[in-house]
């Protein structure tokens, strides 16, 4: 999650022909998923409660939002979101 790629294509002109989407703006799109399916900015994935990120935050071991902690998690857990 925290690869960050933006590859520009350009063509013999130096016009820009092709613009991939950034992981970013996936993770964004991502995150508004997963909040319209669980309760909102203030919901909870159920295999992530809120309190098990709470702990992470007040012991240093994330910076992260709950959201961005929840598909980030998910991802080293090898979830599909």
């Amino acid at each position: 999650m925290s690869d960050k790629t933006t590859r520009i294509t350009l063509n013999k002109k130096g016009m820009v022909t092709n613009i991939e989407v950034c992981n970013d703006i996936k993770t964004n799109i991502k995150i508004d998923h997963m909040q319209e399916k669980h309760g909102g900015v203030w919901g909870e994935y159920h295999d992530y409660p809120v309190d098990d990120w709470k702990y992470q935050v007040a012991n240093s071991e994330t910076r992260q939002g709950y959201w961005e902690w929840v598909l980030g998690s998910m991802d080293a857990d090898g979830e599909d979101v």
